[in-house]
């Protein structure tokens, strides 16, 4: 790393740790962990990106995909794109309409809408921004999100593609792939259920306070993810816990760049399952073929006993007062 890159990142984390309140060295290591990457190069580029469109690196407005190892381009998250939109004093609303028309996509059980229709307007304009975004030119195959959610994520991509055009915004981001698992096993660490990235609201650390982030837990496959969330289904099913207590410890204990798709998966999970017929006689199975089984993302949450792998980057679990389970 040459010093002048040295030199512009300690330059651009000390200005935003002071506008944070924070110890610059602690706030660098916040913002390791947030992006989940060390490279001084990585770290600037980001930095570089909020700094011009005003974006908060901690809070999930922008996030660094990681394929095969390496560090991508800094993007925006969707959860970026809004609030450069909606912090605009020229913006002046915008609407969504789904196409009445459905279609067909391979990949998925029911058809979907055929496109979305985004309106933006924009102060000082007679007439609005209208984009049409189509499902079959947007819908990625492998990208778990999309496969689940492709209304909602089809609607992300009708409105940044409406707010680069109604406002000139620069595309970073825009063409994402969120989730995405290629043959090569690449992943991205901004992977999330709404194809938003979002952390809870709360002040900059003090300079005394540890940074909050050190503690989350980032998952590495979407099996141990639905694995770990599967045990505070149970727990909320079996009335040992409640749902608002299980949202809490999400929060609490997971990576911004994964809350929200674990947040859903508990939705689903928590959704009422259709009653099974009996069985016609109990099948018998040792400890060690329960303890094999590993929970997919395609199977449900009752049909299968919940696995709990150790996480190489969390800190261990410390269970507090308001823990019940352990997740």
């Amino acid at each position: 790393m040459s010093n002048n890159i040295a030199a512009q990142t300690t330059s651009l984390v000390r200005r935003f740790a002071e506008k944070a309140n924070c110890d610059p060295h602690k706030y660098n290591t916040a913002l390791e962990t947030a992006l989940g990457v060390k490279r001084q190069e990585t770290i600037l580029a980001a930095l570089t990106l909020c700094e011009e469109l005003e974006l908060d690196p901690l809070r999930g407005d922008v996030y660094i995909p990681v394929v095969n190892g390496n560090d991508g381009k800094p993007s925006i998250s969707y959860q970026g794109w809004t609030k450069i939109v909606t912090s605009r004093p020229d913006f002046n609303g915008v609407s969504t309409e789904f196409s009445e028309n459905k279609v067909k996509i391979e990949g998925l059980n029911s058809p979907v809408p055929e496109y979305v229709q985004v309106t933006m307007w924009r102060k000082g304009i007679d007439h609005p921004t209208v984009i049409r975004e189509y499902i079959e030119e947007t819908f990625q195959s492998r990208s778990l999100p999309w496969r689940k959610f492709p209304r909602r994520m089809l609607r992300h991509k009708g409105f940044i593609q409406a707010a680069r055009l109604t406002f000139a915004l620069r595309g970073d981001g825009e063409d994402v792939d969120y989730g995405n698992i290629d043959a090569a096993q690449a992943t991205l660490n901004a992977v999330d259920a709404d194809g938003v990235i979002k952390t809870p609201v709360q002040q900059a650390a003090p300079v005394q306070a540890a940074p909050q982030p050190a503690a989350f837990m980032r998952f590495k496959t979407e099996a141990e993810m639905f694995s770990r969330v599967g045990v505070l289904v149970s727990a909320v099913k079996e009335g040992r816990s409640t749902k608002e207590k299980a949202v809490k410890m999400l929060t609490k204990r997971v990576h911004p760049s994964q809350l929200d798709q674990c947040l859903t998966i508990l939705e689903k999970g928590l959704e009422p399952q259709p009653s099974a017929p009996a069985p016609q006689e109990l099948a018998t199975e040792t400890e060690e073929s329960v303890v094999s089984q590993v929970l997919t993302p395609e199977q449900n949450f009752d049909s299968a006993p919940q696995v709990m792998s150790p996480q190489e980057d969390a800190a261990p679990a410390v269970l507090t007062a308001d823990d019940e389970i352990p997740f």
